[in-house]
């Protein structure tokens, strides 16, 4: 019985000890951040209601990375297309119109979007992008994109800002835990197609 009680204490301290460097793991994983290199364009990605993504794509052009942002503009938000929407912020907060142009589609994901963006890429003769979006989302749709664009295109990743997601702390807030719940659950299901 002692032994057993013991057993259970020293499990119950190496959890409280390690517990958050696993739940900070589990969240850093979702990020990939790479230094951002001169490029040809930067690509924006949509599904950002709070404008951090538009915001650190139109820094990167404001400090010479790209000498544009293309805005992606799947969803019509009450007969606006997202882009739309986007490009119109980024002008609210001081930046040039001609940082930007938008690329319209009928994307419903990051899967999508990734052959919305090789064609459009592709037809504007762009080698080299400097991805931008979510720190959460960077990850999966670093593969997504590497997977769709092979060696033709150049990708450096780039992660925004997220209100909602905090590596170091993400368990201990509601909106935290389901980004990484639902980041988790698509990074998942990427391999199988899904």
């Amino acid at each position: 019985m002692l032994r057993g009680c013991l057993t259970l204490l020293v499990l119950a301290v190496l959890i409280f000890f390690l517990a958050p460097h696993a739940l900070r793991a589990t969240g850093d994983f979702l990020i990939e951040n790479q230094t951002p290199v001169k490029a040809d364009a930067v690509v924006i990605l949509a599904g950002d209601w709070t404008g951090d993504r538009l915001l650190k794509g139109a820094e990167l052009v404001k400090n010479g990375y790209a000498p544009i942002a293309l805005v992606s503009g799947p969803l019509n938000i009450y007969g606006v297309i997202e882009s739309d929407l986007a490009i119109t912020y980024g002008v609210s907060k001081g930046y040039p119109r001609a940082s930007f142009a938008a690329v319209q589609s009928s994307a419903f994901s990051t899967r999508d979007e990734s052959w919305v963006f090789y064609d459009e890429l592709k037809r504007r003769g762009i080698h080299h992008i400097l991805l931008v979006t979510s720190n959460f989302h960077t990850h999966r749709a670093a593969i997504l994109f590497r997977r769709r664009f092979g060696s033709e295109i150049a990708i450096t990743t780039v992660a925004a800002p997220s209100a909602y997601f905090h590596p170091d702390r993400w368990w201990k807030e509601r909106e935290g835990q389901k980004v990484v719940f639902y980041e988790w659950s698509k990074m998942l299901a990427t391999p199988l197609g899904l």
